[in-house]
Order: C-alpha cells, then structure tokens, then sequence
C-alpha cells in the first residue's frame, strides 16, 4: 500500500500510484489530479474543512476515530475523502 504524506507543494510527475494521499485541505485541487483512491485532509479548522469538502461535493464525511484499511478495501475507489477526528 502506498500512502503519501504532502506538504505545501505538490510535483505530480514525481508521485504515481497513490492509494492513501494526506494532503492539506488548501491542496484539493492537486490532490484530484493525483489520482489517489482516498483522500485524508490535514491541517485544517472547521470553515476549511467545510470548503475542502464542499469543493469535493462531499456532504457526509463525518470524522472518524480511527482509520483501519486493507489494500482490498481500496479497489475500485477512487478520491473517497476520508476525515479523521483531531485530538
């Protein structure tokens, strides 16, 4: 499984074959174009998640606890927007 942890500058050529894409939530629009069969926001306050999602047409991404996931459960799927609950 490979996950990818971005920062504040996104190179596609350099990043194929995402399955998990940690993405801060300003980088939506890089993180489509990655192509990554999830997507987890990080970094974020309650208006900037509610714009991320909103931009990924999103209505029901309640956070989750905690994120349990198998290569399996990724087939097929393709930016599922995932939220994590802050600590």
């Amino acid at each position: 499984m490979k996950l990818c942890f971005m920062g504040s500058e996104v190179k596609n050529e350099e990043i194929e074959d995402i399955d998990i894409l940690f993405i801060p939530v300003a980088l939506y629009k890089a993180a489509v174009a990655l192509e990554p069969s999830a997507i987890i926001p990080m970094g974020y306050d309650k208006a900037a998640l509610t714009q991320f999602l909103k931009e990924a047409g999103e209505k029901d991404a309640a956070p989750q606890d905690k994120l349990v996931v198998k290569k399996k459960d990724l087939d097929g799927k393709e930016g599922e927007i995932i939220v994590l609950k802050e600590e």
